[in-house]
Formats: structure tokens, C-alpha cells, sequence
């Protein structure tokens, strides 16, 4: 079985670093890079080009939303996206917007059921 390589975009380390330990559980998954900037996420998506993303929509720098349009104006693939937010109002515009490429969202806190909820995303990106 060929690995989803995924990176993890999240601006509060708590969150980053849970997100991190937990998703390295699964052996479908491959974690190839973590961001928590704007600036950042554009870097390692465009270095990595990886198949699947973690991604929170509030970064440091800007939002997803700016950085998925940025993605897109320079031509780099946008992955596979699990969106992770506190603000379930902004996924609506996600979906909207990027239908295509998001697959799940997690609203957060996400600890409660974590493991249902992580293989429920991981088993979306799959069959993506």
C-alpha cells in the first residue's frame, strides 16, 4: 500500500503537536512537513507537493483561503484537504470555493471521539 504523504498546517503548536502524535498511528499515512504560517504552508506545499493536508484555516499571515488561491495563481497542485477549525461558519466557504479538494473537516476541539473522527477523514482522503 503506497503511503499518503500529508503535511499538517496549524498555527497553535497544542493543536500542531496533537495532531502530529495521532496521525503518526496511522500506517496509511506518511508525514512529510508541518507549517503553522502562511508563508510557510506555501514553502512546504510547493517543496513537497504532498497528496493530503491537515489544514487549519486560520494561519499566522492570512487564511486558508488565501493561501489555497495563492497555490492555484502559481499553477502549484492543491492536495487533498481535512480542514480543522474551530469556526465550522468557514468551512460553508471552503466547500464553496473548493469543493474539489476538501474531503472532510474536523471541527475543534477534536478530542472527544478522535480516533472515529481521524479515521473517518483519513478513510475520505483515501478514496479521494
Amino acid at each position: 500500500m503506497q503511503k499518503l504523504r500529508t503535511i499538517i498546517l496549524e498555527d497553535e503548536d497544542d493543536n500542531r503537536n496533537w495532531l502530529v502524535k495521532k496521525l503518526a498511528q496511522y500506517p496509511e499515512l506518511e508525514l512529510v512537513g508541518e507549517a503553522s504560517s502562511l508563508d510557510e504552508a506555501f514553502s512546504l506545499i510547493a517543496q513537497t507537493r504532498p497528496d493530503a493536508a491537515f489544514m487549519d484555516i486560520q494561519l499566522i499571515g492570512g487564511d486558508v483561503f488565501t493561501l489555497l488561491q495563492r497555490l492555484h495563481d502559481n499553477g502549484i497542485p492543491i492536495p487533498f484537504i481535512v480542514m480543522t477549525t474551530g469556526y465550522p461558519e468557514y468551512v460553508m466557504n471552503a466547500l464553496n470555493d473548493y469543493r474539489h479538494f476538501v474531503v472532510q473537516y474536523l471541527v475543534k476541539p477534536f478530542v472527544e471521539d478522535w480516533q472515529k473522527k481521524l479515521r473517518k477523514s483519513i478513510d475520505a482522503l483515501m478514496a479521494a
